[in-house]
């Protein structure tokens, strides 16, 4: 986090953004996504996971999953094209007023 300057970045941000393949318990067990997830709620800034699969519970973190979006088929067959459509929503999602 020391070495790109995180914190500042985060104290200048209104969202952020990880992602992770399967967003599971081994995720929190110390992965990058769960430190800068932890870090970002520290400094009081929305957090966003996009994953491949969720198998965590909707908690403080907001997830968007690309199998519950697309399905199974489409999120394992073409996850860089499903990826890239998700992110698109996201960004209008955030974009858009109200």
């Amino acid at each position: 986090m020391d070495a790109v300057g995180l914190w500042g970045q985060l104290e200048a941000s209104d969202l952020v953004i990880t992602g992770e393949g399967a967003y599971d318990a081994s995720t929190l067990g110390g992965k990058v996504p769960a430190g800068v997830l932890t870090a970002a709620r520290a400094v009081g800034v929305r957090t966003l996971v996009l994953c491949g699969r969720s198998e965590l519970p909707s908690g403080e973190v907001e997830v968007r999953s690309l199998t519950e979006r697309f399905g199974e088929e489409r999120a394992l067959g073409d996850p860089r094209r499903a990826l890239e459509d998700l992110a698109a929503e996201v960004a209008e999602g955030v974009s858009s007023p109200g």
